[in-house]
């Protein structure tokens, strides 16, 4: 019996830790003003020399920086930097990737890239060389269980309707 109720319980943890549905999502097609000048500003801050050019789109109080730890963004940039991972390219470069969209709880959330919210197969072949260019080749490996069954983990980056910034984040 006990081993039942585990096997249960690890399912039903799989089910709440599951990403957005995928169904609840699509390819964006107009993007609003607000979201659309956060994005600008985001990209020209990564093209900054100082991780504290970000700080002015920051709402501490309201940014995923990390999956499952509250982190402070540019202290974990730089961090990752140290360790030569330098992020700054990587927003930039899913900024220029199409987006996907789905209502969140405080209203549409654009979401980059949109393999993030889509499923592999919906993906055009220009976002999967994007995204292929983006991890040197290796994308399947940013797919829990592959890109035919699985669902991405890669890098995100999220935008909200109200042109907040959300989360950029890598991992499940």
């Amino acid at each position: 019996m006990r081993g039942g109720l585990l096997a249960i319980a690890g399912f039903l943890g799989l089910l709440l830790a599951a990403p957005v549905e995928a169904q609840d999502a699509v390819r964006c097609t107009e993007i609003p003003d607000v979201v659309a000048k956060t994005r600008d500003a985001i990209i020209a801050a990564a093209g900054q020399k100082d991780f504290q050019a970000f700080s002015p789109l920051i709402d501490r109080n309201a940014f995923a920086a990390s999956v499952g730890d509250d982190v402070e963004p540019i202290s974990y940039w730089e961090g990752l930097l140290k360790q030569g991972d330098d992020v700054r390219p990587i927003m930039a470069a899913l900024l220029k990737m199409p987006c996907a969209v789905y209502n969140g709880a405080e209203g549409e959330v654009f979401t980059w890239p949109s393999a993030a919210d889509l499923p592999y197969q919906r993906l055009t072949k220009k976002e999967i060389a994007a995204l292929q260019k983006l991890y040197q080749g290796q994308l399947a490996d940013q797919y829990i269980e592959g890109p035919e069954v699985g669902y991405y983990v890669g890098w995100r980056l999220s935008i909200n309707s109200d042109g907040t910034w959300s989360e950029f984040v890598a991992g499940d």
